[in-house]
């Protein structure tokens, strides 16, 4: 006896235009020479499941499929009831969907059947047994064809009805669906809020040194060894903390607080949720300005001429650097440290955060303090010159 099979190909017209559509990336990618690029609708797709929904059944509209003839379908769109299927659709997307996991069930076959090729369903004449596969199945894709159907069945040698329900989708991935990477120039995220309020709030005795952490501002008092907390959106008081001798400088870590005690030549950590310290962590003499580089944190000390960096992870020490004369402020721009040497030399130092390599001292103006970085270039606070030099 012939054998009888029923096969699931894709619509004529996918078919005839996908062989002339295959892209450069897409040919790399299968001899091993380079990876596809998003956007690729043919390859590398992301799988959507849905309920399972029926799409197609014979036995309701348009009856067997005869054997040795095919009869196209659709998967998309949102009235199938014509085919059998769904009157509502069964939300796979036409145009993003390029494949669909469609489970094909033959009821009530002719006879016995197969593929011997390429298995998608075998059945039998088996009264009360039907037969099912569930194969991920390629659907006419809009980019490359123009699209009447989205896949034909073809059943070979004798008849049979087909019922099919879709489970989920394959569609391709937009480069604007993916997370933005971490970028190094954008340690600190600001948010601005609008300017519906002026006022002034109570902090410590001396207050010096601030800095935002997404929700609350933190100051350094420097004459009362604390730190308070303020509600950015009201200027609640949200607490104070103590620190060490003579806080200035203030950094933030994206978890926690970091604070240079010019007076007891330490940094000290606070958790940001909550202000719990978390530990003191010794530096050169008077440290003053911090700089986070997204790993690590670094303090320049005013007194030693030099800048310590500390993994913000535990505070563990990985390193003193000498830099110019009485060192105050400090910047990363994605890959070096800068530092302000305030003390006569009226420069900035430049060091490979990587290793504290120094890269070079660049002339500034008179008595160089406050730095910062524009995503281009350096800008240095020249106090005694009464000008910003840009590097």
């Amino acid at each position: 006896m012939k054998p009888r099979r029923i096969r699931i190909v894709c619509a004529l017209s996918a078919a005839l235009a996908v062989g002339s559509t295959v892209s450069a990336q897409e040919k790399a990618a299968s001899t091993g020479k380079g990876p596809l690029n998003l956007g690729d609708s043919q390859a590398d797709l992301v799988y959507t499941p849905v309920t399972p929904c029926r799409i197609i059944d014979t036995r309701l509209a348009g009856g067997p499929i005869a054997g040795g003839t095919t009869r196209s379908f659709r998967v998309t769109g949102t009235d199938l009831s014509a085919q059998g299927g769904s009157a509502t659709g069964c939300g796979i997307p036409s145009g993003p969907a390029t494949a669909a996991v469609i489970n094909f069930v033959a009821v009530s076959p002719g006879g016995p059947g197969a593929m011997p090729t390429a298995s998608i369903l075998n059945y039998a004449a088996v009264p009360g047994l039907n037969i099912a596969n569930g194969p991920a199945v390629t659907i006419c894709d809009p980019a490359v064809a123009t699209c009447t159907s989205d896949f034909t069945i073809q059943a070979d040698a004798g008849a049979t009805d087909v019922v099919a329900d879709v489970q989920g989708y394959f569609r391709n991935l937009r480069a604007d669906q993916l997370p933005v990477p971490a970028n190094p120039n954008q340690v600190a995220i600001l948010r601005w809020y609008s300017a519906n309020q002026t006022a002034d709030f109570p902090v410590g005795n001396s207050p010096y040194g601030v800095a935002f952490d997404g929700a609350n501002i933190w100051v350094t008092n420097n004459g009362s060894n604390d730190v308070t907390k303020l509600r950015a959106s009201d200027g609640t008081n949200l607490g104070t903390f103590p620190v060490g001798s003579g806080p200035e400088g203030v950094a933030l870590d994206g978890a926690n607080v970091w604070v240079a005690n010019l007076g007891s030549s330490n940094v000290t950590k606070l958790r940001a949720s909550d202000g719990t310290s978390l530990g003191a962590f010794p530096v050169g003499n008077g440290p003053q300005g911090l700089a986070f580089d997204g790993a690590n944190v670094w303090v320049a000390n005013s007194g030693s001429s030099t800048v310590t960096k500390l993994r913000a992870s535990d505070g563990t020490n990985l390193g003193t650097f000498p830099v110019g004369n009485g060192p105050q402020g400090v910047a990363f721009d994605g890959a070096n440290i800068w530092v302000t040497n305030s003390g006569g030399s009226n420069s900035v130092t430049k060091l490979r955060a990587s290793d504290g390599t120094n890269l070079g001292a660049f002339p500034v103006g008179s008595n160089p303090t406050g730095v910062a970085f524009d995503g281009a270039n350096i800008w240095v606070a020249n106090f005694n010159g009464n000008t910003a030099s840009k590097r």
